[in-house]
């Protein structure tokens, strides 16, 4: 006996937050404003949320993955809006260097959440739109490119 492939609805409408007041948050392209900036994290976590519920519906997922994905992009937040408001160089420094790594690994954690998609391609443009707003954010706020 074969195991037959899981099938499961994918709600893209849902995986990209369409019905949620702030939804054009993350669809919108370039830098995010700096007063947009919890906005965006808070409704990054929503649509994350929505991608691990779907995950963990098709595969076995160990204990605590989702909660690490959301520790790291409430951590990257943080981060991000200390380095904006932070111009001390003893300090702003190591804190945009830590951001750099963070941004590294968002990107890594896009490409992740977009590689089981094989279409439509506005989901995997959506997930990657994510990461490339979060690095023109970090550019902004160091005034360079990684």
């Amino acid at each position: 006996m074969t195991d037959k492939p899981t099938y499961v609805s994918i709600p893209i409408a849902d995986l990209m937050c369409v019905d949620m007041p702030s939804a054009e948050v993350l669809t919108e392209e370039g830098a995010i404003h700096e007063n947009d900036i919890s906005v965006f994290f808070n409704t990054l976590q929503a649509s994350v949320g929505v991608w691990t519920d779907l995950v963990a519906r098709i595969t076995p997922c160990p204990e605590g993955w989702a909660d690490s994905r959301h520790q790291f992009i409430a951590l990257m937040r943080d981060v991000m809006e200390e380095a904006i408001s932070n111009d001390d160089p003893e300090e702003a420094w190591p804190l945009r260097q830590r951001l750099a790594l963070m941004v590294n690994q968002f990107d890594g954690m896009m490409d992740d959440m977009a590689r089981p998609f094989t279409g439509p391609d506005n989901i995997r443009d959506f997930y990657h739109n994510l990461a490339s707003r979060v690095r023109a954010t970090f550019e902004n706020i160091c005034g360079e490119s990684l």
